[in-house]
C-alpha cells in the first residue's frame, strides 16, 4: 500500500465536499504527536467568535520560518511565535494573538473588539492570565499595554 494522505469525499446533493481546513492542515500543526504550531489571523477569531468573516488564507504560528504553501484551494501563510508552541500554552498564546490583532478584527471597530475579548478574557481562570502575562514578554508593546488595560478592567 502506497503511503500518503487520501480523503474520500463526502457526496451531498449539492456536490462533493472537500476535507475539513483543520485536516489539510494537521501536519503542520503536529509532528510525532507533538504540538509545533497553532492556528492564529482570521480563522482564529471566527473561531473565539470575534468576527464573522473567515479569511482566504490560513496562518500558522510556529517557532521557525516556513514559507508559504499552498494545498488544494487553501493558501497558508506561516507567522513567526517567539514563545515555545506546547500543547498547554495554546489558549494563552491565541488570546494573545487575538489581542495582537485587535486592529485587524474584519466587521468591528476597535471599541467593540476589545470588549469582546475583555469578556473572554474575564471567563478565565488566574492560572491561564499569569500564563498570559509571562508569554506576552515576546510579543510588541502595543499588544503588551493593551493586554495590561484588560487586566486593569477584568
Amino acid at each position: 500500500m502506497v503511503k500518503g494522505r487520501y480523503y474520500r469525499p463526502i457526496v451531498t446533493k449539492y456536490g462533493e465536499l472537500g476535507p475539513d481546513t483543520e485536516e489539510l492542515i494537521k501536519d503542520l500543526l503536529v509532528k510525532d504527536s507533538k504540538r509545533i504550531g497553532y492556528i492564529t489571523g482570521d480563522l482564529l477569531l471566527n473561531k473565539l467568535g470575534l468576527t464573522n468573516q473567515i479569511g482566504t488564507i490560513v496562518q500558522i504560528a510556529r517557532n521557525y520560518f516556513k514559507p508559504p504553501i499552498v494545498r488544494g484551494a487553501v493558501k497558508i501563510r506561516f507567522v513567526l511565535q517567539k514563545n515555545i508552541i506546547e500543547d498547554k500554552s495554546i489558549q494563552a498564546l491565541e488570546l494573545l494573538d487575538s489581542i495582537k490583532l485587535i486592529n485587524k478584527i474584519p466587521g468591528k471597530t476597535v471599541a467593540d473588539s476589545y470588549s469582546s475579548i475583555l469578556q473572554i478574557l474575564s471567563t478565565l481562570d488566574k492560572k491561564c492570565l499569569k500564563q498570559m502575562v509571562a508569554l506576552s514578554n515576546n510579543y510588541n508593546p502595543a499588544t503588551r499595554a493593551v493586554f495590561a488595560s484588560t487586566l486593569i478592567d477584568t
